[in-house]
């Protein structure tokens, strides 16, 4: 490999030396894997992290000192360390940035921190493709689960600047995680708020106003079953899509799983019977119906014609608008208190549960008149559009992180 091949697209200024590959043991002070050990988990003691702590940010499970002590080698990840996913979803890395004793399980490996790299750097390095795609090389990807052993570990190609250049693309790149990190949190407060304003514009179960009103309306809120205020509740085309992506567009659960209508997840039939009637139209609700239980009762709205047809798994909900808001429904059905009904109600077999259009029909449903379910809904929508442009600035951030790092590191190792 030449020079040139080891060095990045993207330099800070007064750095021209070249790049060396070194091999990750010959850098770090010590490469190891965690406890092989069945842990014993407890309320309180010892933090025990493994593959979804790093992934995920999952809850931190616990084991008691004496097992810690049991389980632990005289090798224990410290604060500066490098931690990295090596069995199941591999080279998923983290700085270890507390303080507090910890052990981690055989699917994690501790990096130990050293004066030939910035750990910080060294971890988004294995973030990069390049890293990714040197762990890969040395992984067992046939294994189940896939996994890089120990040596091969050690083994992995590293591409080192001098330790000034590393502290630059380090500092780099950790300010641009905190200002991921703030939209992150911001988005969370966004959706949390949403989740808090729902429940008080919205009767708890058993009442029949709800606790936060606006001040004009006063009148009480009516109750009655779906059925009889929605023109109907269907089933949709129950045909086998092409694989040639030709014909008819029609919804599939993925179509809706996050809540919104998704035209990347979406079906193909080519029929020559006239489907008319399953076209949707705007303010059709469509409700996972067939689905895990976790998943049933999840909803979306068409809000403009997407030229869509209604398939399988999922019951469409046609509004009588001059009764109901489409968006009132569609805010109300994704309510804990509905969402929970719904699935209490769900026939449940081994693998996933499921609600026909009758069962659905009878849920009850407290509406205010026409005016107040039109202001509730346009308050809402109106927290939606803060709430998506808040994650649209998030993956935008996350985009051009990514295209930095390519650009930051280089294309080869070695």
């Amino acid at each position: 490999m030449s020079e040139n091949e080891n060095l990045p697209e993207l330099r800070f200024p007064g750095f021209k030396d070249a790049w060396e590959v070194k091999r990750l043991g010959e850098v770090a002070s010590a490469v190891f894997d965690g406890t092989h050990q069945t842990p014993q988990y407890t309320e309180v003691g010892i933090p025990f992290f493994s593959v979804e702590n790093i992934i995920s940010g999952a809850k931190n499970k616990y084991i008691s000192y004496i097992d810690y002590q049991s389980a632990t080698s005289k090798n224990k990840p410290e604060k500066g360390d490098v931690l990295i996913t090596r069995i199941g979803s591999i080279g998923f890395s983290v700085v270890v940035n507390w303080d507090y004793e910890f052990g981690i399980y055989v699917t994690l490996a501790a990096i130990k921190k050293s004066n030939k790299f910035n750990s910080y750097y060294l971890s988004s390095y294995f973030s990069s493709l390049q890293g990714k795609r040197e762990i890969m090389k040395r992984s067992l990807l046939s294994a189940i689960p896939c996994k890089i052993n120990m040596n091969e570990l050690r083994a992995v190609s590293v591409s080192l600047p001098a330790l000034a250049e590393q502290q630059k693309i380090a500092a780099c790149l950790s300010s641009l995680d905190e200002v991921i990190t703030a939209c992150q949190g911001k988005l969370e407060t966004l959706k949390e708020h949403k989740k808090g304003l729902m429940q008080k514009l919205f009767p708890r179960e058993g009442k029949r106003v709800s606790e936060l009103r606006f001040r004009e309306f006063k009148d009480e809120w009516e109750v009655k079953r779906l059925c009889s205020i929605v023109q109907s509740i269907s089933n949709g085309l129950s045909l086998t899509q092409n694989s040639n992506n030709e014909g008819f567009r029609f919804t599939r659960i993925e179509t809706i799983a996050h809540g919104t209508v998704d035209l990347n997840k979406v079906g193909y039939i080519e029929v020559e019977n006239d489907i008319s009637d399953y076209r949707l139209k705007i303010g059709d609700i469509l409700i996972s119906n067939i689905n895990s239980i976790s998943h049933i009762g999840k909803s979306a709205i068409i809000e403009r014609d997407y030229d869509l047809y209604h398939g399988m798994n999922l019951l469409r909900i046609e509004i009588l608008n001059e009764v109901i808001s489409p968006k009132f429904l569609y805010y109300w059905l994704n309510t804990v208190t509905v969402r929970a009904s719904i699935r209490s109600r769900a026939c449940r077999a081994v693998n996933q549960a499921s609600i026909n259009q009758k069962e659905l029909g009878k849920t009850n449903i407290p509406f205010p008149a026409l005016a107040e379910q039109q202001k509730i809904a346009a308050c809402l929508s109106s927290l939606d559009e803060i709430i998506t442009a808040c994650q649209d600035k998030l993956e935008a951030l996350k985009e051009h992180k990514k295209g930095l790092m390519q650009k930051l590191f280089p294309k080869n190792a070695g």
